[in-house]
């Protein structure tokens, strides 16, 4: 068979069909590819990450405190564990979809390795949302941190 005697909306089918197998081609190519490549091994400076932790500022947790404002507390955590003081980065907090939870403040600064935010409760209803903290700039890179929040707070009546 011959292809130009074939009619033009067949010749169009033909090569939209072998435009779709080289893209889907390339797709499964490039994940193979990085499937199989090695990880790179991490520097020094690179394996002392310091990676960031959520939490409320209260000893009874999140979920003990009835009110429309959910305070959330972030810091930075060194490799012993301890908040790193000397940590005054910049930081995107980023609120998954949400109707009945909303941040005031999408970008904080840490002070002294630690800063707390406010989730505000902007109407009534049942919600669960991750809330995550990535770092925008800095001394060094920190590793980001999620936390859910659940709203209205567990044994709260809500």
């Amino acid at each position: 068979m011959k292809l130009h005697s074939l009619p033009r909306w067949r010749k169009v089918e033909l090569a939209q069909s072998l435009f779709g197998l080289v893209i889907i081609t390339m797709v499964i190519s490039t994940s193979i590819y990085y499937y199989y490549v090695p990880q790179i091994e991490a520097s020094k400076e690179q394996s002392v990450t310091l990676k960031m932790a959520l939490g409320s500022p209260y000893s009874k947790g999140i979920h003990a405190v009835a009110t429309t404002v959910v305070p959330i507390r972030i810091w930075v955590i060194n490799e012993n564990g301890n908040v790193d003081r000397t940590r005054n980065d910049v930081i995107d907090v980023i609120l998954s979809p949400s109707k009945i939870l909303e941040l005031k403040q999408s970008k904080v600064n840490l002070v002294q390795g630690e800063v707390t935010l406010e989730v505000h409760a902007i109407s009534e209803g049942r919600d669960n949302v991750l809330l995550t903290a990535v770092w925008v700039s800095g001394d060094s890179y920190l590793e980001p941190a999620s936390i859910l929040v659940v709203y209205p707070p567990m044994g709260s009546g809500g």
